[in-house]
């Protein structure tokens, strides 16, 4: 989702803005909900599950980076930031 949104702001066309805040403006109720699912989802995972998914969306980290920030192996990161989404989408659906 976080990576959909960025990309979205990187097409978009500048001389459009009154059209994008318009735009903008009808989904605002419908992205705040979505913004309350997620917070509600990563308060519900377990701390190193939260860490690897912050570190990786949040500060934008890549699977080496996260190792050695986590002092871990590389697949091991891999691993942990696989499980975490699946837990993460598995809560997220939850509460759709």
């Amino acid at each position: 989702m976080l990576s959909r949104q960025r990309q979205r702001a990187a097409v978009e066309p500048l001389d459009a803005r009154s059209d994008l805040a318009d735009e903008q403006a009808l989904h605002e109720p419908e992205r705040t909900v979505v913004r309350l699912d997620v917070a509600h989802a990563l308060r519900r995972l377990n701390d190193s599950e939260r860490l690897v998914i912050l570190l990786r969306y949040e500060q934008g980290f890549s699977h080496p980076q996260i190792a050695r920030r986590l002092e871990i192996p590389e697949a091991t990161a891999r691993v942990r930031l696989h499980r975490a989404q699946k837990r993460l989408r598995s809560l997220l659906e939850e509460s759709s």
